[in-house]
């Protein structure tokens, strides 16, 4: 009985550690994306085309005019 309680509490705290990290490897994502399209726009602002923003950063350019649209 108590070897059962100690791995349902093992599998208990993995899951919760493996919950844990993928909760942070999305937040990271998601604060790299917004990064990526904070940065996009300033250099549209500054006159920059979407064809040389996106050879910059390595994107197609209907990627890039995507995320101008939608900011």
């Amino acid at each position: 009985m108590l070897d059962e309680k100690a791995a349902v509490a093992h599998a208990e705290k993995k899951g919760i550690e493996k919950g844990l990290k993928q909760g942070l490897e999305k937040g990271l994502e998601k604060g790299r994306e917004e990064e990526r399209t904070q940065i996009i726009q300033q250099m549209y602002d500054s006159g920059m085309t979407p064809q040389v923003i996106a050879n910059i950063v390595k994107l197609a350019v209907e990627e890039v005019q995507r995320i101008l649209r939608l900011s």
